[in-house]
C-alpha cells in the first residue's frame, strides 16, 4: 500500500464514502494476526489496522504482503451493521492502481474489484428485524340469555345456536404490534383451550353448576373484510396470515381486530343456569 517513494495513496474511487446510509463509526481493532514473513518489516501493524473515515486525506499504510486477520467492534451504539474495506496496491513504475472491497452485512459477504459501487444497503430493520412486541387486548364476551330448549342437541345436524354477544362492538379481539416487526413473516392465531369430540363435532366446553355443560365453536371474523383473515376454532390445521401494516393511533404500531361469532350446542347434561369459560389465545410466527 505504498508507492515507489514510500508514500501512501488511496484510490480516488474511495473518496466518496461508501458508508452511507449512516455516519462513520469509530472502530476498535484487536487480535491482529498476520502471515507476513519475518524477513519483511511491517511498521506498527496493529496500530495501522484501525477504522478510517472514507474521506480521510491519508489512509493507513501496511508495508509488505501478507494475509491479515483482525477482530473489530464499533465504539458507539446504533452503528449500521456493515463494514467497508478498501485496499490499494501501489507498485513501482506502475501507473494504474488496483484495489478491492469487501462489503459485510449481517447475513452475507460481498467482494469485488474495480470501481463498482457497492450494493445498496438494506434498511436496518431488515438486517436487525424489529421485535413484533404483540399486545393482545382482552375482551369480555357476555352472551345473551337463551332458553336451553332452543339450543340444538350436539348430535343433531346443523350449525348450532348463534349466540348473541352483548356490547360486541367494544369487545372485539384486537392485536397491536410493531409494524416493522411483522412485515417479513406470517402469523397464526391459535386457541390453547382443549377441545373434545361431542356428537361427532370437535367443540370447546363451557361449564355450569351441577356438572352442566354447554358446547361451542368460535369464529373470528376479520374487521378488514378479508375473508382469508378469518379464523375458525377448534381448528384442524394451523392457518397463517399476513398481519395488516396499516397505520394506527399509535406511532410505528399497527392493529388488527376480529368480531367473535359463537355457536352453542347441548347434550343430556345441559341444565339452565350460568355457564362460563375463559378462552386463551396464542400468536405463532411461521418458521
Amino acid at each position: 500500500m505504498i508507492d515507489a517513494n514510500n508514500k501512501a495513496k488511496r484510490p480516488n474511487q474511495f473518496a466518496g464514502g461508501f458508508l452511507q446510509p449512516g455516519t462513520y463509526a469509530d472502530v476498535e481493532f484487536s487480535n491482529v494476526k498476520s502471515s507476513i514473513p519475518s524477513s519483511i518489516t511491517v511498521d506498527n501493524l496493529a496500530s495501522n489496522i484501525v477504522g478510517k473515515n472514507p474521506n480521510a486525506a491519508t489512509p493507513n499504510v501496511i508495508k509488505g504482503s501478507s494475509m491479515i486477520s483482525v477482530d473489530f467492534k464499533v465504539l458507539w451504539d446504533n452503528a449500521y451493521p456493515a463494514l467497508f474495506i478498501s485496499y490499494a496496491n501501489i507498485k513501482q513504475e506502475q501507473a494504474n492502481e488496483s484495489y478491492w472491497y469487501v462489503w459485510v452485512t449481517k447475513d452475507r459477504c460481498i467482494n469485488d474489484t474495480g470501481d463498482n459501487t457497492p450494493v445498496p444497503l438494506p434498511p436496518v430493520d431488515e438486517v436487525f428485524p424489529t421485535e413484533p412486541s404483540f399486545t393482545l387486548k382482552s375482551a369480555v364476551w357476555d352472551l345473551g340469555t337463551v332458553d336451553v330448549a332452543s339450543v340444538p342437541d350436539v348430535a343433531v345436524a346443523g350449525p348450532g345456536h348463534a349466540a348473541s354477544i352483548n356490547n360486541i362492538s367494544n369487545n372485539n379481539l384486537c392485536i397491536s404490534y410493531a409494524t416493522a416487526g411483522v412485515k417479513n413473516n406470517t402469523y397464526a392465531l391459535g386457541v390453547t383451550n382443549s377441545s373434545s369430540t361431542q356428537g361427532g363435532r370437535n367443540l370447546y366446553t363451557v361449564q355450569g353448576a351441577n356438572n352442566s355443560s354447554l358446547f361451542y365453536n368460535l369464529q373470528l371474523v376479520s374487521n378488514d373484510g378479508v375473508t382469508g383473515n378469518n379464523f375458525d376454532f377448534p381448528a384442524g390445521t394451523t392457518k397463517y396470515i399476513a398481519l395488516s401494516q396499516a397505520a394506527s393511533g399509535v406511532d410505528k404500531r399497527s392493529e388488527m381486530c376480529w368480531t367473535p361469532k359463537i355457536n352453542l350446542f347441548r347434550n343430556a347434561s345441559t341444565r339452565a343456569g350460568v355457564h362460563s369459560d375463559t378462552v386463551s389465545f396464542i400468536i405463532t410466527p411461521k418458521a
